[in-house]
């Protein structure tokens, strides 16, 4: 592998209950992710992989281990990544334009301006710039968060399930999306989903946690040119043997 834009070594973590019993969630886990790299992390409900993504993205300090990002320890949030949760968030009494630029704040007007109308061009939202959250599909609105997300120019785009509420064509549509952002940018992701075409689609590795607690059960590499075609021979044997291998199941 090239040189690692995100390592995490032995990621353990554990809840205390309200009664204060210790819970695992996560359980030893390392992986590397690559400059411009697709990690899917992928695994039943539960299994601690939201866990993993905001330990990484700084949201979730609670753990042992390292977790380091373009050669610094994680210690909080940072603009070296951008974070798309599964809802898309968006304020709804700020405009697209407004919403895009609400972690801009510290820019001057003129660059702020020039950001936000980069990040809208990106994502095919510009005539929409003065539009309210309301006024727009699921898949428009989860265009503008990752529009937001990315603003600020990270090297790492995390993403949470963001298509989970998304019906099942928009939710090709935004996979596809997210594959010529990502190429287009050069970034390195990371996603958490339960979708394993999903993942097959979009992620150049799987990493495949067990049920909770969370550990490394398998890293998968998905050895197909992109973008790739969900009825080839290659994405459907692959589909079949994670499905079988990892979750006793057709």
């Amino acid at each position: 592998m090239a040189t690692a834009c995100i390592s995490a070594r032995s990621i353990s973590k554990t809840y205390q209950t309200r009664e204060g019993l210790p819970v695992n969630a996560l359980v030893d886990v390392s992986i590397d992710i690559g400059e411009a790299e697709v990690l899917a992390i992928l695994g039943a409900s539960g299994c601690g992989k939201s866990t993993l993504l905001r330990i990484m993205a700084g949201l979730d300090l609670g753990f042992s281990g390292d977790m380091i990002v373009k050669g610094g320890a994680v210690k909080g949030p940072g603009l070296d990544r951008g974070f798309v949760f599964q809802d898309h968030r968006l304020v709804p009494w700020m405009t697209v334009g407004e919403n895009v630029g609400l972690g801009l704040h510290r820019m001057e007007k003129a660059q702020r301006a020039d950001a936000i109308e980069k990040k809208l061009e990106l994502v095919g939202l510009t005539r929409f710039r003065d539009a309210y959250p309301a006024q727009l599909s699921g898949g428009m609105a989860q265009r503008v968060a990752i529009a937001r997300a990315l603003a600020h120019g990270p090297d790492v785009l995390l993403l949470d399930e963001p298509f989970g509420a998304l019906d099942a064509l928009t939710r090709v549509t935004m996979q596809a999306e997210v594959l010529r952002i990502q190429q287009q940018e050069k970034l390195s992701c990371v996603l958490v989903t339960h979708d394993i075409e999903e993942a097959i689609y979009l992620a150049d590795r799987i990493l495949v946690l067990s049920s909770s607690p969370g550990t490394v059960k398998a890293v998968i590499d998905v050895d197909m040119p992109k973008p790739r075609h969900r009825a080839s021979v290659e994405f459907t044997e692959l589909r079949e043997h994670i499905y079988t291998t990892h979750f006793g199941t057709h």
